[in-house]
């Protein structure tokens, strides 16, 4: 969503823009604008054709680490970028070097870098971009897209999105406005981005505007406390509601700045299901520095609670475990990284052991995937790496471009004999 942002900002400013992809070998541009969305888009930057003499980089991992990149551009914007963009490139179309866009806020020009924290940039006051419809690709529905805010209210020990830039919503009037230039003739779907929708005030509003216009929105990720806190959304029973709860334990919970009790997560639970929702979602982290083995008993015990909620109709709750990864910009920067083996067998079993309601109607349990001991080692190398990481990431055997992993889905009772649970 940021790079169309960006091309939609460079194009307003009178510039001529191509959208070209990585196998497009093309030449002959006068600059390259490349985005990195994720750290493990940087052996993609490294190997990816230069096309023009100057070649400006952004994407937000630039306010964790832009270290990686280094050496495979000329200048980086730091932070948000479209009026940064526009600025940018009139002063190239005006006769000027990769060097001298240092008088820009957030801009790293790696000649000139002295290896001090770029504070990023941000836009103030948030640009009002209209809806926006994503292309059509395998299995993605075309969707439109709306930005509620920018920056995170929050700051998870953990957690990058609250350390880099500060939070602002957008205003809630124009948030309506724009949801009325929808055509719902190209979709009737749309998405709403944010860290957490339900910190936006007018969130409620917005919400109803969508279902008073006759869209469908699909899913909506937010923090457990500020639904609980607020009770005034007007969610429809089938939408995918996605929460993190961010530790086994209460007390890892805490520790990461989530002070957020097992009693909470089953009222949640509970009110959600009084009102009839069928799907849900948990973002779980699990590998923290401080973390036991014995931990997962806790979890478990607080997912028999839920559970066993009475349900009138069944519902589906979707689980995503992921490992931690120490993000640079935060206080766990030099938290030691830790695959634990033995706890991702535990979490395949009890994924086993709970595929199927102890009664109908009740909860179909759901696995969304476990990250590979191979995949967590080379995100940490890139997310933590240096000028030299991706030298360091070939000499690995990393010679392929990170892609997603499958989901553990499994296919028979047979091919899940490998991952009962051990005591």
């Amino acid at each position: 969503m940021g790079a169309h942002y960006i091309l939609a900002a460079a194009r307003a400013a009178g510039f001529e823009i191509d959208e070209l992809d990585y196998e497009d070998g093309t030449l002959g541009y006068d600059v390259e604008l490349c985005s990195v969305h994720h750290c493990t888009d940087w052996p993609w930057l490294a190997d990816a054709p230069r096309r023009a003499p100057v070649r400006l980089v952004g994407g937000h991992v630039m306010a964790n680490n832009p270290r990686p990149g280094l050496r495979y551009g000329d200048a980086f914007c730091v932070g948000e970028g479209e009026s940064w963009i526009a600025a940018a490139l009139q002063a190239l179309a005006d006769g000027g070097a990769a060097k001298d866009l240092t008088r820009l806020p957030g801009t790293l020009v790696p000649a000139l870098w002295d290896g001090r924290r770029i504070a990023p940039n941000e836009e103030r006051p948030l640009p009002r971009h209209a809806p926006y419809l994503n292309r059509s690709a395998q299995r993605h529905a075309r969707t439109w897209y709306l930005e509620l805010a920018r920056g995170c209210p929050f700051a998870c020990q953990y957690c990058e999105l609250g350390w880099s830039v500060r939070y602002r919503p957008q205003d809630t009037g124009y948030l309506l406005s724009a949801l009325e230039q929808i055509d719902r003739g190209q979709s009737s779907h749309v998405s709403l981005f944010a860290p957490d929708e339900a910190s936006h005030r007018g969130y409620p509003q917005i919400l109803q505007k969508i279902h008073d216009l006759g869209l469908v929105t699909q899913f909506g990720s937010m923090r457990l406390d500020q639904i609980m806190r607020r009770q005034d959304l007007p969610f429809k029973r089938n939408m995918l509601i996605r929460v993190g709860l961010d530790g086994l334990t209460e007390e890892s919970r805490k520790r990461v700045g989530r002070d957020l009790r097992d009693d909470d997560v089953v009222e949640y639970m509970r009110w959600m299901a009084d009102r009839g929702h069928v799907s849900f979602k948990f973002f779980m982290i699990f590998g923290f520095p401080w973390e036991a083995y014995r931990d997962f008993e806790a979890w478990e015990l607080l997912m028999d609670r839920i559970l066993t909620l009475p349900r009138k109709q069944s519902a589906k709750l979707r689980i995503k475990f992921t490992p931690f990864i120490p993000q640079p910009s935060t206080p766990l920067s030099d938290a030691e990284p830790i695959y634990d083996e033995r706890m991702v067998e535990r979490i395949l079993g009890w994924f086993h052991r709970k595929l199927r309601p102890r009664s109908v109607p009740g909860w179909y349990v759901e696995s969304e995937g476990l990250m590979s001991a191979r995949s967590h080692a080379e995100q940490i190398l890139l997310t933590r790496g240096d000028e030299g990481v991706i030298d360091e990431w070939r000499g690995l055997g990393y010679r392929r471009l990170v892609r997603p992993e499958k989901s553990w889905r499994p296919k028979s009772r047979d091919g899940l004999r490998k991952y009962r649970h051990r005591p």
